[in-house]
């Protein structure tokens, strides 16, 4: 794929991730509301989906090539397979370029503090008395919104800079839950969540998109595991940062607390010029240069 177009294919994708998480408000409030174990059931279905279109995809791009296996031979004996040497060289090249690393850290701070926030206000709305049903509703406006923003991504990515979208995006999560302190109802709260989450796609095309052009393709795999693993394992701390914030300081330090991490993620994506000043899509390749004399371990092919 030409490196003009990265970007808007990863808008693509989100807007595909902000469809399915407008449909999955209202059915995960139903499912919850007939019965906790449809979801669990619900969960194993789309599990195994996922399992066969997967496998699917596989033969129609042609995963078994007849030379396949030779070539797995091949590429064996000249280089032992090694997760723990693959897992270093990706992190050693990621944290020596200061655009990259500085992102990813800032994802891993946002993450833990957006979700602990919204988790913090949806689990006191349900706290209040609210049904499940409210709640999957509240979530398909948040997915609502994030299609919205998903479906303008397109248009951002081309002509805002990825670094200045990242600050917008960071600054409206910020904004929100520092004013979810203030706001109780569930579709006050419905707002704040549409809001914080509304340049998330843009934001998250742009920054993806980057990382696919600045990093040399044979080092794109491990990349992409370490940024992933670091910027996604956050998450599942959130709910316990939101279960054991309420039930031990209350809704407003919980919150607190959470706006604290958004506000320290949007300062360090300010006070960092090679992450603020990345352009729009247009120039990724130009602005990644400066950082291409990081050295590598596994030999890079030019892009």
């Amino acid at each position: 794929m030409p490196e003009q177009m990265i970007g808007r294919a990863q808008a693509a994708n989100q807007g595909r991730d902000a469809a399915l998480q407008l449909a999955g408000g209202p059915i995960g409030g139903m499912l919850l509301a007939a019965g906790g174990w449809l979801i669990g059931a619900a969960m194993m279905i789309g599990s195994a989906v996922s399992a066969v279109t997967a496998w699917i995809l596989g033969r129609r791009v042609g995963w078994r090539r007849p030379d396949a296996s030779q070539e797995r031979a091949d590429a064996a004996s000249a280089l032992p397979a090694n997760a723990l040497r693959e897992l270093r060289e990706g992190v050693s090249w990621l944290f020596r370029r200061p655009d990259l690393s500085t992102g990813t850290v800032v994802a891993t701070v946002i993450n833990l503090g957006l979700n602990a926030g919204t988790t913090t206000m949806i689990y006191a709305v349900l706290q209040s008395g609210y049904s499940e049903a409210v709640i999957g509703w509240m979530m398909a406006g948040s997915g609502a919104a994030m299609l919205i923003g998903a479906l303008l991504a397109p248009t951002l990515v081309p002509r805002i800079g990825a670094g200045m979208l990242m600050i917008l995006g960071l600054l409206c999560c910020t904004a929100a839950v520092a004013t979810g302190v203030f706001v109780e109802s569930p579709w006050g709260v419905a707002l704040l969540i549409s809001g914080a989450v509304f340049l998330l796609p843009a934001l998250n095309a742009a920054f993806s998109g980057y990382t696919m052009v600045a990093t040399p393709t044979a080092l794109i795999g491990r990349v992409n595991s370490v940024g992933g693993v670091l910027s996604m394992g956050a998450m599942p701390l959130s709910p316990l940062i939101a279960g054991f914030g309420l039930a031990w300081a209350g809704r407003t330090p919980t919150l607190i607390f959470s706006f604290a991490l958004c506000a320290i993620a949007l300062i360090m994506s300010v006070a960092s010029r090679p992450l603020r000043s990345i352009p729009a899509e247009a120039g990724w390749a130009e602005h990644a240069k400066q950082f291409d004399s990081v050295p590598a371990s596994t030999p890079a092919p030019t892009r």
